[in-house]
């Protein structure tokens, strides 16, 4: 079964302010209620190339990868590992 969840989110601060958040890439539970714990894989710690490690509250996981990244615009985060029953994650900032 296929399922789409679509979320976005509309703040009135410069957009400076919220790349400084998003490229922390390993910091991701700052602001991802559902992440509890995320840390960096390897040696790249932000834009393309970069991994992250992330563990929910329910003790799932998954491996996520920046495969595209604009620098202050955007970034594409396919999930390549997953503890969960997903074939399929895909996550655009």
């Amino acid at each position: 079964m296929e399922h789409q969840v679509r979320s976005s989110v509309r703040m009135n601060v410069p957009a400076e302010k919220v790349w400084s958040v998003l490229d922390d890439f390993g910091g991701v539970e700052k602001f991802s209620v559902g992440v509890e714990h995320s840390s960096i894989v390897g040696e790249k710690s932000a834009g393309l190339g970069a991994k992250r490690h992330c563990i929910f509250y329910d003790k799932s996981s998954v491996l996520e990868e920046i495969i595209e990244s604009t620098k202050g615009k955007s970034f594409n985060v396919p999930l390549s590992e997953s503890s969960m029953p997903l074939k399929f994650i895909h996550a655009e900032f």
